[in-house]
């Protein structure tokens, strides 16, 4: 039986025992801070949410609802938000996942996937100086496009550990100023999963990118979903589709997705997904 399959009955056994809340107690559920090693956060996250969900209403309904919702935090935190009569419950089944299931030393590390939106403009000009650290992407783009410079648009950092079968990806809102737009802001979304298959990173990402200039027919979104494999520490360039430059400017230019992902370092942390 592998680690996560025993993790899952771990969870389930030990929650079916917790009593459920009460009417009053289920109208609010607490927060904790669990610390559990490092390389072993990603598959508790998962399995813990699993078995959060695979329990009864409280009010004796038969169908599913979420008791709880498990999130990874800093370096080896989970943030778990759950009726408070669960909080003993899952504070023994880690214990007893602790001490039933060893860590191993292969375990996978997080990742850090960053993400950038660039406009190849025409003409003279300098490249962002937030783009430095992606010259030598750029610099191959440039000696294929011609004379120009690049302005970036939008930048994601996430982190998230390995995905099992795509089952919970992740997926990132934030506000970003159109362009084109005097003071406009847009929501950009973006989701994403990566996978390991027979040794090989996979990514499959979606971004819906409504930062792009107004047309005469009103704002401009546009969906890009693509899947390709992965070598933690290479940038790549995923995609690419061709935009119109913001008044007083008419030329066209052609915006690039960009990618790195790496691995994420002991002492390093920050937002997981």
């Amino acid at each position: 039986m592998s680690h996560l399959r025993v993790l899952l009955v771990l969870f389930a056994a030990l929650l079916t025992g917790a009593c459920h809340p009460s009417a009053d107690e289920a109208e609010g559920k607490t927060m904790r801070v669990y610390e559990v090693p490092p390389d072993r956060a990603s598959a508790l996250v998962y399995s813990l949410n699993q078995a959060l969900f695979a329990g009864p209403r409280p009010d004796g309904d038969s169908s599913q609802a979420a008791l709880g919702k498990v999130s990874l935090g800093g370096h080896g935190q989970l943030i778990v938000v759950a009726d408070a009569s669960l909080h003993p419950s899952i504070e023994r089944s880690l214990q007893a996942i602790m001490a039933a299931t060893p860590a191993g030393g292969a375990a996978e590390p997080q990742l850090r996937l960053r993400f950038w939106s660039v406009d190849f403009l025409a003409g003279g000009g300098s490249d962002a100086p937030a783009l430095r650290s992606l010259k030598p992407a750029l610099d191959e783009l440039r000696s294929a496009a011609g004379q120009g410079h690049f302005a970036l648009r939008d930048h994601l950092e996430s982190v998230s550990a390995v995905d099992p079968g795509r089952q919970r990806g992740v997926r990132r809102h934030w506000d970003s100023v159109r362009v084109g737009a005097e003071g406009e802001v847009v929501e950009q979304a973006l989701g994403y999963t990566i996978e390991k298959a027979d040794g090989a990173y996979q990514l499959a990402l979606e971004f819906n990118d409504r930062n792009f200039p107004p047309s005469k027919h009103g704002a401009v979104d546009r969906k890009t979903t693509t899947s390709t494999s992965l070598v933690l520490g290479q940038t790549l360039v995923l995609a690419s589709q061709p935009f119109v430059s913001p008044a007083p400017s008419t030329e066209s230019g052609m915006r690039y997705y960009i990618i790195r992902v790496d691995p994420v370092a002991s002492s390093d942390s920050g937002d997981a997904g």
